[in-house]
């Protein structure tokens, strides 16, 4: 339960991977290229933009709430270890 108080500031650090970037940001195109070619319309389709909106907002900080609360990160060792070079803070 912790980490769902603990979660809900800003604390948290990057926990995405880049195979997870990938394939949220795959995700996230075909949602709104949905919307935009019209396969999906109305509420629907305004739900599937604001959600894709949302999973692009984590590709591109790598950091998703989701993921820190169930205490998961999808870095493998390399990345974590690059982010270590740099001094970038990971969990």
């Amino acid at each position: 339960m912790n980490r769902f108080i603990n979660g809900l500031s800003y604390r948290f650090h990057r926990n995405l991977g880049n195979v997870d970037k990938i394939i949220r940001l795959l995700v996230a195109l075909i949602m709104i290229g949905s919307w935009y070619f019209g396969f999906v319309s109305g509420i629907l389709g305004t739900a599937l933009t604001i959600l894709a909106m949302m999973i692009l907002g984590t590709v591109a900080t790598s950091r998703c709430g989701v993921t820190y609360w169930f205490d998961a990160n999808t870095m493998n060792q390399k990345e974590k270890n690059e982010c270590d070079r740099k001094g970038i803070s990971y969990e």
